[in-house]
């Protein structure tokens, strides 16, 4: 029997673990594959935007990228290992190595290949379109993200990128933005402070805690 377990450490939310969906999902379970979706597409919807939509002069529908990374996170789960890293460390190389691919066939003007409804892997959402498209929940989540990222200066807005999106290590970030590590880190603090003060926020990134 799999009664939905008690949620991580410290939160008082009635919502279940992410590692236990992970898990539910893995065994073929409908309806936690479809809430560990929800939790997920806010914020990748947002990483699109971001980070996807500009290189591709608007080629492709965000949505359209964010089914496909949902597929191919859904067809590669059963290789995510607890033990090697974080689940949204995980999620996020997939999503780049997702956007590539879709960048490649734009260049190569095929965008025909993006998506396909046929994929054997929707079979297992077949019972609400909501499985694998956006709601409106989750627009206006993306939306509340995006808002926060825009909002922020340039440097603030990319650590804000690699470190609660993507959950690259600190110093991969402080590299990339040319920063000491102490510095890289005393910023994200700061960041991740705001974000624990905002609940939705918090939701949308920290939803474990």
């Amino acid at each position: 029997m799999n009664a939905r377990p008690p949620s991580p450490a410290g939160n008082q939310s009635p919502e279940p673990a992410t590692v236990w969906l992970v898990q539910r999902t893995r065994n073929g379970a409908d309806s936690e594959a479809k809430v560990l979706y929800d939790r997920l597409a806010p914020a990748l919807l947002a990483w699109i935007h971001l980070q996807v939509q500009p290189r591709m002069g608007g080629r492709f529908e965000a949505e359209d990228l964010l089914q496909e990374i949902w597929l191919r996170i859904l067809d590669l789960l059963p290789s995510f290992d607890p033990n090697k890293g974080g689940f949204r460390a995980w999620v996020f190389q997939i999503a780049r190595f997702v956007a590539l691919e879709c960048l490649r066939k734009a260049i190569r003007e095929n965008p025909s290949l993006v998506f396909h409804q046929s994929d054997p892997c929707l079979a297992r959402l077949k019972d609400g379109e909501a499985s694998v498209s956006t709601n409106m929940a989750q627009r206006e989540a993306s939306s509340l993200l995006l808002a926060f990222l825009n909002d922020l200066a340039p440097r603030e807005k990319k650590l804000m990128i690699l470190c609660g999106m993507e959950e690259r290590p600190v110093r991969e970030a402080a590299a990339a933005l040319e920063l000491s590590q102490a510095a890289a880190e005393k910023s994200w603090q700061r960041l991740r402070t705001r974000l624990r003060q905002d609940p939705s926020l918090k939701r949308i990134l920290f939803f474990d805690e």
